[in-house]
């Protein structure tokens, strides 16, 4: 290979800058001789940390501390290689060969013009028909010699890195090369070997969420990982893309709260990129150690690691032993105190005036101390900003920060601009300082902490988001944003850990061990189809839907709940009913579009149980005032399916606080009795299981061995999928669902078919999209036996509120018919002076004897005549007096005079003879279920 003197390739690229910088860091501008531009190995939003001058070369990258003298240092710092490497990229892009003479410089007055299509972004994870056009060889470096696979929690491929082992001139030499799915502006899409721009996934995640339980080890590069992996089969051995200048721009938090040991590389550079790290995993609650490099013996070679431990003759058994003698890790700490004492306390680079430091240690301010030497003033514990972030419509700016509290615990919050411009930042200090942040004492301090976060800069933005699930075409995650949003999404919450959506084993196992026992049980497949159904309420526009099984106990009815659970995560995914109405909003917007469990209704105050199934149906919480930088002045919202359980139904909760279930409740939590009258609780069929309590405890403990993996499956296809085209196909399916019933279904009957309908058409979904593996049909022949049961508990397909004011009227007249009517049964104008004086009258009861009855069976009914004043405050308390008319009169129970009107003139005992409009009523005529007789479906035609 060529070799060239690097101080000739920089004086020649100095002369064609303009072309250099076009290339290396393109759509940039030109202030003066400087020449700014968007560095190209970070995410900037905008221009002005990085710069070139074009007439020296010199540049400065102000935001990660790094600069160089001319253009090879550049486009080795921009490529990640040596200046030797760097020197003869350059010279091949300029067409210099070794002991060429420099041509005079060229007549380029142009400047940079910026390419098409240059804005792009990594596409996670890579659609399945992409897959298939992967390239399998490098344009210049041909066929890899190693391909190394980076696949998400659930398997999925995310991205490449692939080796080159290069032969030329006799030199041999390895070149890596990420390859990226990446879709540009233009919404284009293709292969790229280029690294992502940001949140770069770690090595190994698949197997990460294998063995979750399973300490982690972090090793610098992949061919370290996998040697590691080899030496150490109890940890998973993993790494980050782009090596030690890339920290920044990977994405740790699946390790977040882990046990993690560093493997560093055995030089300075290695040793400090763990340093950087550690802090970073720190700030995630990790337990952080670091591999003792002295423990491998004095054989080890300098700039080694893992893959290096077999030449140095180190044995897997050597290793064993130095665990288990307790030499092999070091704390993190004692690390942290050994580097900064052979660094006396930092780096010997003076500070520059104005800038803030941050580090371990704390965040430091440069000051003029004695004799105008400078020095370092701490103003409070390490203080990090992460992002700056704004609402979805731009307004509402705030400066998302972390730190750890004396706990070390990590805290969050993201302070609202806002706050800053009142009372010199006061509230936000006193927030600060009642989340756990600690500060120097004195004026001063408070003042550079307020200062400090005025003035910091982030390079991310965020849209703040109150909730997961659906934001345009993209679909948000605890960890993960499946889709492409079109600005990037961060889920804010005072409580992060309120989804418990977790991934665990494989696809495969989840469907042979939990799903394909749901197969021939409706109540099993209608709980899994639900919790498939979340995420499609918001594609056709339906509110939040619940299901409530209620039976007796010991039917199984928290195993339909853990079952369903394990779509979305493990047992603990599952919550009850003992949550406030507070709680439950910021709860039930971190699952939106999702699915919500809640078990024992029984665990909630009956006085309150009603408004919060109402709540939960309506979508919307309380707008509260924010005090912790949420998305301020909005309420929670979200869209979900939710399922409950309890020995009781709603309404039957109620009813112990004296209250009734409207149909608006009663339509937001359909009641599924959980005995499919099988003899065997929730079960139709045992699978050869001895009874119901066995294949309960089996399905139990796979669900929490096996779980996640087919919610992250589902939505990822979804995200593949035409979502118009599917919104259309599955209105069509309620469509049809709704042709099969019969007229006399109620309008509210019908509302609830369609949320049957769509649970239905959410199981066939999933196992035709290969998730459930369930024959085809029997996912919707489930919904339609559940919706049949539900019917039949509710006593019919009639209306509620009609069903609810007929039952109150007749009820009335069953309890005061006698003592709130006075007996009249004579033939004049007079009451029966022989009975009991009657109390707070309503009206007057009269017998009368049936003429027509048969001989030896004498029939006689009761007629009330009801003031008609009487009858609304008393007879109809809290009821629609007009719509109990109405339903009396269409009943029989109700008499109207010759135009129609319900009222008619009659004279009435002691009441002179002028006569009085009154309601003249039979109760025994108001059916106690009026619709149980009607069909629910159609009559098919014989």
């Amino acid at each position: 290979m060529a070799r060239f003197d690097i101080k000739r390739v920089a004086d020649f690229a100095l002369d064609r800058a303009d072309e250099v910088l076009a290339h290396w860091a393109p759509d940039g501008s030109y202030q003066g001789a400087e020449y700014i531009a968007l560095n190209p190995i970070r995410s900037d939003s905008s221009k002005g940390s990085f710069s070139v001058n074009r007439n020296t070369g010199a540049w400065a990258d102000f935001a990660a501390d790094e600069k160089g003298g001319d253009l090879v240092s550049l486009v080795a710092y921009l490529e990640g290689v040596n200046n030797g490497e760097a020197a003869q990229r350059l010279a091949a892009f300029l067409g210099l060969s070794e002991g060429e003479s420099i041509p005079p410089s060229p007549t380029y007055k142009s400047k940079p013009k910026k390419p098409a299509g240059n804005s792009w972004e990594a596409v996670f994870p890579v659609p399945l028909e992409a897959e298939q056009s992967c390239p399998t060889t490098h344009p210049h470096n041909g066929k890899p010699s190693k391909v190394w696979e980076y696949r998400g929690q659930c398997g999925s491929l995310l991205m490449k890195v692939m080796r080159f082992d290069i032969q030329k001139d006799g030199t041999r030499s390895k070149d890596y090369r990420p390859l990226t799915y990446c879709r540009d502006s233009n919404s284009r899409n293709s292969w790229r070997w280029k690294q992502p721009l940001k949140s770069r996934p770690l090595y190994k995640l698949d197997l990460l969420a294998k063995r979750s339980k399973a300490s982690v080890l972090l090793a610098e590069g992949e061919k370290a990982a996998d040697a590691a992996a080899d030496l150490l089969p109890d940890y998973v051995c993993m790494t980050w893309p782009g090596g030690s200048k890339a920290l920044g721009k990977a994405d740790f938090k699946p390790l977040h709260g882990k046990e993690v040991i560093l493997w560093p590389d055995n030089d300075a550079a290695g040793k400090e990129c763990m340093l950087k790290l550690a802090a970073i995993l720190q700030a995630m609650e990790c337990k952080v150690s670091v591999v003792c490099l002295e423990s491998l013996g004095p054989k080890w070679p300098a700039k080694g690691d893992a893959a290096d431990v077999e030449a140095a003759g180190i044995t897997r058994e050597h290793l064993a032993t130095l665990i288990t003698e307790g030499k092999f890790l070091t704390p993190y700490q004692s690390v942290v105190t050994e580097h900064q004492a052979q660094n006396k306390g930092g780096s010997n680079k003076g500070p520059k005036s104005g800038q803030f430091i941050v580090n371990d240690r704390g965040v430091f301010f440069p000051v003029q101390g004695a004799e105008d030497e400078p020095s370092l003033m701490r103003i409070c514990d390490r203080l990090d900003v992460l992002a700056l972030t704004r609402d979805p419509k731009g307004r509402n700016w705030g400066t998302l920060v972390r730190f750890l509290d004396p706990d070390g615990i990590v805290k969050e919050w993201n302070i609202p601009s806002e706050y800053l411009a009142t009372e010199g930042g006061a509230e936000v200090l006193k927030q600060l300082y009642s989340m756990g942040l600690r500060a120097e004492a004195g004026q001063q301090p408070r003042r550079r902490i307020v200062q400090y976060l005025q003035t910091a800069k982030s390079p991310n933005r965020y849209v703040l988001v109150n909730k997961l699930g659906w934001h345009g075409n993209a679909y948000l995650l605890p960890n993960e944003t499946l889709g492409t949003p079109v600005e990037p999404l961060y889920f804010y919450s005072t409580s992060p850990d309120l989804n418990k959506i977790k991934f665990s084993g494989e696809l495969q196992q989840w469907r042979e061990h939990v799903a394909c026992y749901c197969k021939n049980n409706t109540r099993l497949l209608f709980a899994v189809s639900a919790a498939f159904a979340g995420p499609l309420l918001n594609l056709i526009g339906m509110e939040t839907t619940g299901f409530h099984f209620f039976g007796d106990s010991s039917q199984g009815k928290t195993t339909l709940l853990k079952v369903a659970a394990s779509v979305y995560g493990g047992p603990d995914f599952v919550r009850t009913w003992r949550s406030t109405d507070n709680a439950l909003e910021s709860i039930a917007a971190s699952h939106s579009d999702g699915l919500l469990i809640l078990d024992e209704i029984s665990q909630c105050d009956p006085r309150i149980v009603g408004d919060i199934a109402y709540m939960l149906g309506n979508g919307t919480g309380k707008a509260r005032a924010n005090d912790r930088g949420g998305v301020r002045g909005n309420a929670f919202e979200w869209r979900l399916v939710f399922l409950s359980t309890g020995e009781r139904t709603l309404d039957q909760q109620m009813a112990e606080a004296g209250k009734k279930a409207k149909a608006g409740q009663e339509v937001r939590l359909l009641a599924i009795p959980s005995d499919t009258g099988s003899g065997a609780g929730i079960f139709d069929e045992l699978h050869g299981f001895a009874g119901g309590a066995a294949l309960s405890r089996y399905m139990v403990d796979k669900a929490a061995l096996f779980h996640g993996v087919a919610l992250y499956t589902f939505i990822r296809k979804l995200c593949a999928s035409n979502l118009e085209k599917l919104a259309s196909q599955i209105r069509r399916e309620l469509v049809n669902f709704a042709a099969e019933l019969s007229d006399d279904v109620s309008g509210q009957v019908r509302r609830a078919a369609e949320k049957f309908a769509l649970v239905g058409f959410a199981g066939e979904l999933a196992s035709t999209a290969g998730i459930t593996d369930w024959p085809k049909g029997m996912a919707m022949e489930a919904a339609k036996s559940c919706f049949s049961a539900w019917v039949s508990a509710r006593g019919g397909v009639g209306n509620l509120e009609d069903r609810q004011t007929l039952s109150a009227v007749r009820l009335f007249f069953d309890l005061y018919g006698e003592s709130h009517f006075t007996r009249w049964d004579r033939e004049d104008f007079t009451a029966d002076d022989h009975t009991v004086r009657t109390l707070k009258r309503c009206g007057y009861r009269k017998t009368l004897q049936d003429s027509n009855a048969l001989e030896g069976q004498a029939c006689s009914e009761t007629v009330y005549y009801v003031y008609p004043v009487t009858f609304k405050a008393e007879v109809c308390k809290g009821l629609s007096d007009r719509k109990a008319k109405q339903l009396l009169a269409a009943c029989g129970a109700l008499e109207r005079d010759g135009n129609g009107k319900f009222s008619i003139p009659t004279r009435l005992p002691n009441s002179g003879r002028n006569p009085e409009r009154v309601l003249i009523i039979r109760p025994h005529l108001i059916p106690v279920e009026d619709d149980e007789e009607k069909g629910l479906l159609k009559k098919k035609a014989a």
